[in-house]
C-alpha cells in the first residue's frame, strides 16, 4: 500500500492498494516510475506531483508455499480486495456495489485504485475504460488532471503529437493541465 501525502497540506492523503509477489523489486518500480514523470497510471502521475511523497507500506504477508500461481494471483487479489473497500481507495462506484447497503463513503473518487482488484486480470479494454470514465468527474483535481492528461495521451498517440501543438489552443483555465501533460508525456 502506498499512502500518498502532500508537504504544503498535512490534512491531505490519498490512498493506492497494490498487491506483489517481490515487494521490495515493486517499490523499487513504483518509485521509478513516480520519479520518472512519465507513467500514464493515476498513482504515479498524483504521487509525482510537487510536494508529494510517497510511504509504502506492508499490510498483509502470506506464506504462499504449497500455491499454484494461479491460487497465489486469487489469493493477491482477494487480499487486494478486501483493502480496496476498507480503506476507500476504489471509485464509488466500485464501493457501492461491494460495501453494504447504506455505508458511508467518506471520500468519493479522491483515491488511486481504479478498478477492483477481482477483475484486473480479466477486465477487457472496453470495460477498463469504463471504469476510468468513472473518474471524470472526481471532486480531486489531481484525478481530473490524470483524466485529460490520459485523454491527451491518448489523442497524440492516435493523431500524433505535432498536429495536437500545433492545432491545439488552450483555455487559460486549463493551459496549465495540458501543458504539464505535455511535459509528462
Amino acid at each position: 500500500m502506498d499512502v500518498v501525502t502532500d508537504i504544503s497540506a498535512p490534512q491531505w492523503h490519498r490512498f493506492y492498494v497494490g498487491q506483489s509477489v517481490g515487494f521490495y523489486s515493486r517499490i523499487r518500480e513504483h518509485l521509478g516510475a513516480i520519479q520518472d514523470r512519465k507513467s500514464a497510471r493515476l498513482h504515479h502521475y498524483v504521487a509525482s506531483r510537487p510536494g508529494r511523497r510517497s510511504t509504502f507500506m506492508i499490510t498483509t504477508d502470506i506464506n504462499s508455499s504449497g500455491l499454484s500461481a494461479r491460487q497465489l494471483e486469487l489469493l493477491l487479489d482477494v487480499l487486494e480486495m478486501a483493502q480496496g473497500p476498507a480503506l476507500q481507495s476504489l471509485p464509488e462506484a466500485t464501493l457501492v456495489a461491494y460495501l453494504p447497503p447504506g455505508a458511508l463513503i467518506a471520500n468519493p473518487n479522491v483515491n488511486l485504485n481504479i478498478a477492483s482488484p477481482l477483475l484486473q486480470h480479466s477486465i477487457s479494454p472496453l470495460d477498463k475504460e469504463i471504469e476510468v470514465e468513472k473518474l471524470a468527474t472526481s471532486q480531486d483535481p489531481d484525478i481530473r488532471g490524470w483524466f485529460e492528461a490520459r485523454k491527451m495521451r491518448k489523442a497524440i498517440q492516435k493523431i500524433g503529437p505535432r498536429v495536437i501543438k500545433k492545432h491545439y489552443q488552450p483555455s487559460p483555465k486549463d493551459a496549465q493541465g495540458y501543458r504539464e501533460a505535455f511535459i509528462n508525456i
